[in-house]
């Protein structure tokens, strides 16, 4: 591996772990006191999408099937998540954000979105086109399969 691309993969490395360390936690009542960025994922998914199956959540995120059933067991018995029984098909189990934490969910989101849109703020027009062309040539090699 060349030089450039171990400091590459080490920046990447400390900016997601100062990522972390600095995420914006508002919680929903005394008994969640942090959210960890799965969950909130989770949650920002389903303030997209207003509700998605297991299956969904897992793709989505990109962790197996036990992975994210834990994330939703611990978010459903926090009340942040509620399962429902599809009325059509039982087999069928949707995940949706309980109503009385959805405004909550939507401020957290917003205030992720600020959190990022600060740490960018650093960069240009230009530096920002140029991070997106970057992005979006890796994004390109993973989807082909990079082995």
């Amino acid at each position: 591996m060349d030089t450039l691309t171990k400091r590459l993969i080490l920046n990447l490395k400390e900016m997601t772990r100062i990522m972390k360390q600095n995420r914006p936690v508002m919680p929903f009542d005394e008994n969640i006191k942090n959210l960890t960025l799965l969950q909130m994922d989770v949650i920002g998914y389903l303030c997209e999408n207003h509700k998605a199956r297991m299956t969904d959540l897992t793709k989505e995120a990109g962790v197996k099937m036990p992975t994210m059933t834990d994330v939703v067991d611990k978010l459903v018995k926090d009340g942040v998540l509620i399962r429902e029984r599809d009325e059509k098909d039982r087999r069928t189990v949707w995940v949706k954000i309980s109503p009385n934490v959805k405004r909550y969910a939507e401020k957290i989101m917003k205030k992720h979105e600020k959190y990022v849109e600060n740490a960018l703020s650093v960069l240009n027009k230009k530096e920002k086109e140029m991070a997106i062309n970057m992005i979006n040539k890796i994004i390109k090699n993973l989807k082909e399969g990079v082995k």
